[in-house]
């Protein structure tokens, strides 16, 4: 009897996973594992429980992607949108954490800096609330198309994975989380939470135009910065970084990454008003939105080395 008689007739799935995949899981679990040191050193209460029962899609996921690359080479699209998409929401959940760890912050908030830079500029949040109040079915239209974001970029990683643009897509993952670390990096260090801590907006004018973030919201942030979180649970999340603006990496990501696909002009027109719902019912500075192209391009650059695309390939179809 030989070793080859002794091996099962149906093996385990070997782990088949790109270079970009495996670095985008390598950043997951080391947020992960910052997260928990830095709750554990600092005694943050955080509702493990429900956060590990939140990655159970995406551990599924990640197994079910892995599982059809090795037994269904035919479908390697569902496999990488598969992976993907565990990485999108293992990463969102684990990034969330780290952020409420920073709670409370015991230095100072320096959104009143940025005040000062944007009235330099010229620019006021509360005048331009006052602006869009004047105008409210352009200010409904600016809320929804500022609630697209999230929905956009999962919309963009599936279809870059159904037209099997695997390149493009782990060049649009690793720029999108790489930027977020390097924006958490930033805000870390130099917190801001945004004008609606510091302006308050009349709450008809808030519901005339349906502001996202509005008194009640700038009223969470300054708790959270003053008292931190009773209890750190997947419920309570919401935007919290100010400085540099994520939700302008997420358009640049969009756009960026679906440059060479037919639905970027489509993509192009919603979101040609992303940037005054951004700053609009993101309750943002100028500034904010400035400098966000900044770890943005930073991020993208670090994508193309990562991610190679065979020259003479079609443009973003090579998976190395």
């Amino acid at each position: 009897m030989t070793l080859q008689d002794l091996s099962l007739p149906y093996s385990l799935p070997r782990p088949q996973l790109a270079r970009a995949e495996i670095f985008l899981l390598g950043q997951t679990f080391a947020v992960a594992a910052i997260a928990l040191l830095i709750a554990l050193m600092h005694d943050v209460p955080v509702a493990w429980g429900a956060f590990c029962a939140s990655f159970l899609p995406a551990i599924g996921l990640l197994i079910l992607g892995v599982w059809m690359r090795d037994r269904r080479p035919g479908m390697a699209r569902i496999s990488d949108l598969a992976i993907s998409a565990a990485v999108y929401i293992g990463f969102s959940g684990v990034i969330a954490i780290l952020i409420y760890t920073r709670f409370p912050i015991d230095g100072p908030l320096h959104d009143t800096t940025l005040s000062r830079i944007d009235a330099a500029l010229g620019y006021s949040w509360e005048g331009f609330i006052a602006g869009l109040a004047e105008h409210p079915k352009i200010a409904m239209t600016l809320r929804w198309v500022y609630l697209s974001s999230l929905p956009q970029l999962a919309l963009m990683i599936v279809f870059l994975a159904a037209t099997g643009q695997t390149a493009m897509l782990h060049r649009a993952m690793i720029a999108g989380t790489t930027s977020l670390i390097g924006i958490v990096m930033v805000w870390w260090y130099f917190p801001r939470l945004g004008p609606s801590t510091l302006t308050m907006i009349a709450p008809e004018i808030a519901e005339k135009i349906g502001l996202v973030h509005a008194e009640e919201e700038g009223a969470r942030l300054l708790s959270l910065a003053k008292d931190g979180a009773p209890l750190i649970h997947p419920g309570m999340i919401m935007g919290t970084i100010a400085f540099p603006s994520y939700h302008t990496v997420m358009l640049l990501t969009v756009l960026w990454y679906l440059r060479h696909s037919k639905v970027f002009w489509p993509a192009l027109g919603v979101n040609l008003g992303m940037i005054p719902a951004i700053l609009g019912h993101g309750a943002h500075h100028l500034a904010d939105v400035l400098v966000a192209p900044i770890p943005f391009a930073l991020a993208a650059w670090l994508a193309t080395v990562l991610v190679p695309i065979k020259k003479g390939a079609s443009f973003g179809r090579h998976a190395p």
